[in-house]
């Protein structure tokens, strides 16, 4: 069993920078702040996850998380190699991808010995996951046919957190049709355990911006699906399971307030 954080990266906040802002996270429930430009560094830290599967363009900043990990694992930065990832991942556009997942082959392992210092038992193992921009239907389906192939690289038993914070606004919509086949189907028993978003907006009326587990709304799709089956099929194996769940028996009242008892 491993800890997997998916996290997109994007080109930056702000025209021509390539890199994110200096940000201050914070976990609800946890008085520990976390300072750094990436939060998936922060998540990362906080889980003690075992490996990062990055998703992003040809032109995100895959120099900058080269540069950040590479000094956050406490070693020397090889500047030829920033700049020339710099200079292909900057060149690359919607028509012409020039990174490769061998380029990012360093970056990756610069990742993993990040981990490796936050966590001495981390699997390793971190990845790259290049997209296209999603600009028509053929794009889009390959973006698809790219998330389910990161199935492959998991295995049984293994607890995913999605991150959504950066990067285009379709990814999440992916992540959650990848995360939702697997778990209809108990695809290997792997089961997502976190879906972060760290709320930058909040920063300037809370001095920080709070890393929110959004998971909780991934869970209602679980409830639709056991109430459909059970009322059309009078299946209700789904909804006993979710029930005998400690994670969101909880919810039930909840629920209840929201769907009349009366339409089971």
């Amino acid at each position: 069993m491993a800890k997997i954080l998916i996290s997109p990266i994007g080109t930056g906040r702000k025209m021509g920078i390539r890199e994110y802002g200096l940000a201050r996270y914070k976990f609800d429930g946890d008085d520990k702040f976390y300072e750094t430009s990436f939060i998936s560094a922060a998540i990362a830290e906080h889980l003690t996850v075992d490996r990062i599967i990055f998703v992003g363009t040809a032109k995100s900043m895959w120099e900058e998380i080269y540069r950040y990990f590479t000094e956050e694992a406490g070693e020397e930065l090889d500047i030829e190699h920033w700049v020339e990832l710099g200079e292909l991942s900057s060149s690359s556009n919607s028509k012409e991808a020039l990174i490769d997942k061998r380029i990012l082959r360093r970056t990756m392992d610069s990742v993993d010995r990040y981990l490796k210092k936050n966590n001495i038992n981390a699997s390793g193992g971190s990845l790259p996951i290049l997209i296209r921009y999603g600009l028509d239907k053929d794009e889009l389906w390959q973006n698809f046919d790219l998330f389910m192939k990161i199935i492959d690289t998991l295995d049984y038993d293994d607890e995913i957190y999605l991150d959504i914070t950066h990067s285009f606004r379709s990814i999440p919509l992916f992540m959650y049709l990848m995360m939702d086949f697997i778990q209809t189907l108990g695809h290997r028993n792997i089961r997502l355990r976190g879906l972060y978003y760290g709320m930058l907006e909040a920063s300037a009326d809370m001095q920080y911006a709070p890393i929110v587990d959004l998971n909780p709304l991934f869970q209602i799709s679980k409830w639709i699906k056991a109430t459909y089956d059970f009322v059309n099929y009078g299946n209700g194996y789904m909804i006993s399971k979710l029930v005998k769940d400690r994670e969101i028996a909880d919810n039930i009242e909840n629920i209840s307030e929201l769907v009349n008892i009366n339409y089971l």
